[in-house]
């Protein structure tokens, strides 16, 4: 029987050997052997279900917020009008130096449609501007503009004693009738020695000045200007000058054979001396309204 105990003995041994290499791969995996050591459950009853959560009650629906009205639109402010460029005045030197054409034409031309250029008040202050070139400027003159000076010089000279001529009748009629030859005589030598070559000279130089300043001899101004001139000078020689020579002959004979008393003037003569006023009084109107055209040049 004793070799049967050995035998019984040593299976446990080997059982511990065997569990050895077991027991040390235990200890060399601490999770594997924790998991070995959790003994088995034999028919496990299956999990309780978790009970469902009660369902979270929805949350009220924010009403949506109106929209916002968009803002007004501002209309959009109208662009200011740029407002015209004033044209600097020329500096003193400048001035020296400049052509003797006016400066107030020079800006005009520069100012173009400017509304306010046209204004009494703005081309008087221009004008005012253009006298205050310094005397250094050059004492030339072109000769439009001495055709100009002896036009004007020959208008008041010549054409304004005529208008004498309207008073010298009543003044002497209110002294003593024995005046007129006087009076006569007078007109005479008004209308042969400063009408006759004024009228020569204003034709001559108005149509010079025409010519060289570039002006149309169609224009209305131009035309009936010389119709005028034209017409004075034949009336001068075609009638004032032989009318004023009947006449004064005329009276002369009623005064010599007056004497020494009243003088009667004749019928006839008082007839041709009113005749003469009126063609007299038509002259003087039409130099007025040459003057106003050569002056004012409509339609230019």
């Amino acid at each position: 029987m004793h070799p049967t105990q050995p035998t019984q003995s040593t299976q446990p041994m080997h059982a511990a050997q065997r569990l050895q290499p077991t027991h040390a791969r235990q200890s060399a995996d601490p999770a594997t052997a924790t998991l070995s050591s959790i003994p088995a459950q034999a028919n496990s009853p299956a999990l309780s279900a978790v009970p469902a959560l009660p369902a979270t009650p929805a949350l009220p629906t924010v009403p949506a917020l109106p929209a916002t009205a968009a803002p007004p639109i501002v209309p959009a402010l109208p662009a200011t009008a740029m407002l015209p460029t004033v044209p600097a005045l020329p500096t003193t030197a400048a001035l020296a130096t400049t052509e003797p054409a006016p400066l107030l034409a020079a800006l005009s031309a520069e100012a173009g449609a400017l509304p306010w250029a046209a204004e009494p008040s703005t081309r008087r202050t221009l004008a005012r501007a253009d006298n205050l070139r310094p005397a250094m400027t050059s004492i030339a003159v072109t000769g439009y503009q001495l055709s100009v000076w002896v036009h004007i010089s020959a208008v008041v000279v010549g054409l304004g004693a005529t208008f004498a001529e309207s008073i010298m009748f009543p003044v002497a009629m209110s002294l003593n009738p024995r005046h007129l030859p006087y009076v006569h005589r007078l007109q005479i030598a008004i209308n042969q020695r400063l009408a006759s070559p004024a009228l020569a000279v204003i034709l001559a130089t108005g149509i010079y000045q025409a010519a060289d300043g570039d002006w149309d001899f169609g224009s209305f101004w131009i035309s009936a200007s010389i119709l005028i001139v034209i017409a004075l000078g034949a009336l001068n020689g075609a009638y004032f000058i032989p009318t004023d020579r009947r006449l004064g002959a005329m009276v002369e004979r009623e005064v010599a054979a007056a004497g020494e008393g009243e003088v009667a003037l004749s019928e006839e003569y008082q007839r041709r001396a009113r005749t003469e006023g009126i063609f007299g009084a038509v002259a003087g109107v039409l130099v007025i309204v040459a003057i106003y055209l050569m002056v004012v040049k409509p339609g230019a």
